[in-house]
């Protein structure tokens, strides 16, 4: 299910009229006001959530206190709206897919839409590596020890060890959204929750250095 989520209701209806060029097959749904409780108990796979709600509601912070409240919060993609470009810089804590602007709809729509179906394909995506089948998104990070490179899960698990050189892997992994972020880490961007100039945090628990030395 799609949900959108915007007080406008006639800019909804137009968003719902050009999102159905593109999921034909898919329930979309309009609500007016941020419903926690219906997102919780719906399938919805995606959510275009207007920044800028009736009585002074703000859509990042409803998101944010959202994300906090479900578990696997990671499956739900969030397409921030608004009028104005300057709130794309306040919404990236909330992790969002991308962030459309109203007066440019139809460019970003499109845009919005590929960035959707890579992250789909990305989420499913399993790859062979040193012998193992297992999804890229399960990894956290891969961390450089000695001459071998340790894969490492969701929940601080090792799911591989090899040996390797990182800057190999960062080759590897780095069309799959993974960066090089210090010298001996390699961290997967979609699982980045906060950022500093200092350190990046995955998974709203593990930090990791940031250092310009390799």
């Amino acid at each position: 299910m799609i949900v959108i989520i915007d007080d406008e209701y006639f800019f909804a209806l137009q968003l719902k009229r050009k999102l159905k060029k593109f999921y034909k097959n898919e329930k979309i749904k309009i609500l007016t006001k941020f419903d926690s409780e219906f997102l919780a108990n719906n399938n919805v796979d995606t959510l275009f959530l207007d920044i800028e709600l009736a009585n002074g509601k703000n859509g990042i912070e409803m998101a944010r206190m959202y994300r906090e409240q479900i578990d696997q919060d990671e499956k739900l993609n969030i397409v921030f709206i608004s009028a104005h470009d300057s709130y794309v810089y306040s919404t990236f804590g909330v992790r969002p897919i991308d962030f459309i602007r109203k007066g440019n709809i139809t460019e970003d729509l499109e845009r919005c839409i590929n960035l959707i179906e890579q992250k789909k394909k990305r989420d499913e995506m399993q790859v062979i590596i040193g012998g193992k089948m297992f999804k890229l998104m399960n990894v956290l990070y891969v961390e450089s020890q000695g001459n071998n490179v340790n894969y490492v899960g969701a929940k601080n698990d090792l799911i591989l060890e090899r040996r390797a050189k990182l800057s190999d892997v960062e080759k590897e992994l780095e069309k799959y959204h993974f960066i090089r972020c210090h010298k001996s880490y390699v961290v997967n961007a979609a699982r980045i929750t906060e950022a500093s100039t200092n350190y990046v945090i995955l998974n709203k628990e593990i930090e990791i250095s940031i250092s310009r030395s390799e």
